[in-house]
């Protein structure tokens, strides 16, 4: 509460003081007439001036010491209150300082706290490699996906006489295409020796290409990548090699009529399934190579492969390894990072996981499709020596 300065009361009262004053007077009036009844009346009327002139300097006196100490109660008052005032002011002021260094110092603390948990969070630039890479392997099963259907499509329609597959025709056909196909991508003078009427190239326009695809290793299986479309399609016609160079004529027209020609054309899709098994191993390989310009840098799901395995960078230009990735460890916290790093690598782990069995699903067809063929040739040997004729 402000304080108020009391002040003490004049000892006079004004009321006091002017009925004194006027008694005063009223008297000296009394004895100056009596005086001038008596004795000396200049004398008295002199004292009578001179008494009523005293009493208003008194009564105008009292007056103004009156106002004076009005006027200096109400200024004292008023400091007064002032000085109230400042020091609440200065309570209050000293009271948001506190509160304000308190939440500073809360902020601070705060802020701090966070600063040294989110330096532990930071992936480290190990980690932040290694999730890149996969995602750019990940990326890569588009293209690897239509490339495998894409030779899958061809392949099929070729032994099928497919239009436009170069054995509509049959065999004949299928085996002049090859033919006319070797000669003019492959064709190796230093042992082919061929007649000038063949008009096949000599040599031939790429000499890393001659007899490529008759060397399954070196066209399938070295590459990490290829490095070109002639290398791919090298790998493509390696696989014809390896599998169906031609197919049997085809079974059209009014031969499908009789149960000889339907039987047949069973007999044949079941040998396009089975060809479609082996080629499909080959096809995947020749996919896991193919480049993908789109995505992943340009490079193959192989290549990508290596290197979230090995850490070190595929260059296409020698088909190798070299050097190591950018990435170094860099987290605000060792252990943090370690655990991080191993995080990463059991993901990538898992991945070829899952990569092996998928081709171990591949290498269980081909082995239950062997079987089949063994148990399809049994029947067939059986049914042969069960046909033949008791002889006594």
């Amino acid at each position: 509460m402000p304080r108020k300065l009391e002040l003490n009361k004049p000892h006079i009262p004004l009321r006091r003081l002017v009925y004194a004053t006027l008694a005063f007077s009223i008297s000296m009036a009394g004895i100056s007439g009596q005086a001038q009844a008596g004795c000396a009346g200049p004398i008295a009327k002199d004292a009578a001036a001179t008494s009523v002139s005293m009493g208003k300097s008194i009564v105008s006196a009292g007056l103004l010491i009156t106002q004076a100490f009005i006027e200096l109660n109400d200024s004292l008052t008023r400091y007064a209150n002032q000085i109230s005032n400042d020091d609440q002011n200065m309570v209050k002021t000293q009271q948001s300082l506190s509160d304000r260094v308190s939440v500073q110092d809360n902020a601070g603390t705060v802020g701090q706290a966070r600063a040294e948990v989110a330096q532990q969070f930071i992936p480290s630039k190990v980690v932040c490699g290694i999730v890149s890479q996969q995602q750019r392997m990940n990326a890569t099963q588009v293209s690897y996906a239509a490339t495998r259907t894409a030779l899958q499509t061809a392949n099929t329609s070729f032994s099928n006489n497919g239009p436009g597959s170069g054995a509509e025709r049959g065999t004949l056909q299928a085996m002049n295409t090859g033919f006319r196909n070797r000669c003019d991508r492959y064709a190796n003078p230093a042992t082919m020796n061929a007649p000038a009427a063949i008009n096949c190239p000599s040599p031939a326009a790429d000499p890393a290409l001659r007899d490529l695809d008759i060397q399954p290793w070196k066209a399938l299986l070295d590459p990490i990548m290829f490095s070109s479309a002639s290398r791919k399609l090298a790998a493509e016609d390696a696989v014809k090699m390896l599998t169906e160079l031609a197919p049997p004529d085809p079974i059209r027209g009014n031969v499908l009529l009789r149960s000889e020609g339907q039987n047949l054309h069973v007999m044949r899709m079941r040998d396009v399934t089975r060809m479609n098994l082996a080629r499909g191993v080959l096809e995947d390989i020749v996919a896991l190579r193919a480049a993908d310009p789109a995505v992943a840098g340009g490079k193959s799901r192989l290549a990508t492969y290596i290197e979230l395995i090995t850490g070190q960078e595929y260059n296409p230009a020698t088909n190798s390894l070299s050097g190591q990735l950018q990435v170094i460890m860099a987290a605000g916290e060792q252990e943090n990072a370690a655990v991080q790093t191993i995080s990463a690598r059991l993901a990538t782990q898992q991945a070829l996981i899952f990569e092996l069995l998928r081709l171990g699903e591949q290498i269980t067809m081909l082995d239950a499709t062997a079987l089949a063929i063994k148990v399809e040739r049994s029947r067939s040997s059986g049914a042969s020596v069960s046909a033949r004729p008791i002889s006594n």
